[in-house]
Formats: structure tokens, C-alpha cells, sequence
């Protein structure tokens, strides 16, 4: 049903930095919608997943960086005129596990130290 509902109306605008909301209560349903998603999607992964362990023993440290990343995925879509927010979000989100598999494989030296 959520997908038909996508299919029909599509993806809502929705871009918080410039305060731009095409259809707001669409966009609240869409939001809620994909929320519950990710959830059941979690529920389903097995709890041993080297992946959510790695996002979720780093918390802190992707709280501080994902501005970064989202700021250059936005320059280099905006360089390639080419793509939308879900663009800029997967190259924030490879830039993020690149940086998270650097710092597992450096820990404990140089500025992985104190990270």
C-alpha cells in the first residue's frame, strides 16, 4: 500500500534548509511512514550486525562529521547538476562508513586516540 501511495503521489519536496515544504501533511505522512519502515527493518536484522554495531558504537563521532558530509554531498551534486536530497544522502552516508572504517582500522592512533 505504502508503495502504491509513493508510485501515485511520489516523493513529497521536502528540504529543511531552505524551509521548503511542498505538501505538508504529505510530507508528515511520508516521514512517519518511512520512520516505521527503518524500525521494522531493524527489528528484522539480526542484532549481531557488524554494520549497526559500528554506526552504533560511533554515535557521537557521526553526530559531528555528518555536516560535513551531507556539505560536500551537496557540492558535488550541485557539480554534477545531476540528482536530488537522496543523492546527497548516500554520498553522506558511503563518506560516513569510510570515515568509521578508517577509524576501526586506526584505533587507538594519532587523532583516532581520543575519538
Amino acid at each position: 500500500m505504502l508503495l502504491g501511495l509513493i508510485y501515485s503521489l511520489g516523493i513529497p519536496g521536502l528540504d529543511l534548509s531552505s524551509k521548503y515544504y511542498e505538501n505538508i501533511p504529505l510530507n508528515i505522512l511520508y516521514s512517519i511512514s518511512i520512520i516505521f519502515t527503518f524500525i521494522l527493518i531493524i527489528k528484522k536484522i539480526n542484532y549481531e550486525n557488524k554494520l549497526l554495531s559500528l554506526w552504533g558504537s560511533n554515535t557521537m563521532l557521526l553526530f559531528v562529521i555528518h555536516p560535513y558530509t551531507n556539505n560536500i554531498g551537496h557540492i558535488i551534486v550541485e557539480k554534477l547538476h545531476f540528482g536530488d536530497w537522496y543523492l546527497k544522502f548516500f554520498i553522506s552516508l558511503f563518506i560516513l562508513q569510510g570515515v568509521l572504517v578508517i577509524k576501526k582500522k586506526y584505533i587507538g592512533r594519532g587523532i583516532f586516540n581520543y575519538v
